[in-house]
């Protein structure tokens, strides 16, 4: 779960950083932690079958929702990335 942690440690700069500025006196967020429930993880088995592979890419190309949600589906099986480095990728335009 790399996002929490980066907003985590955003938050923690953005108030050291008001603290040094003057512009707060503490970390008025540190009061919130232990307050919200963890979320649960689930881990999805792998594919290993060809025919299994080639469902999925079936089932994904014929996905009619949006079109960013169509290209964000097709998109990881041609880079073969996994869905946290797809995630954290950003573009360079």
């Amino acid at each position: 779960m790399a996002a929490p942690c980066c907003v985590l440690q955003l938050r923690g700069r953005f108030f050291r950083r008001s603290i040094t500025m003057g512009r707060a006196t503490r970390d008025i967020t540190s009061d919130l932690r232990g307050a919200l429930a963890s979320v649960a993880v689930e881990n999805r088995a792998t594919i290993m079958e060809p025919q299994e592979i080639g469902g999925l890419l079936r089932s994904i190309d014929g996905y009619v929702g949006h079109p960013t949600t169509a290209i964000a589906l097709k998109l990881p099986p041609l880079v073969l990335l996994r869905p946290s480095g797809f995630r954290a990728t950003e573009c360079t335009q």
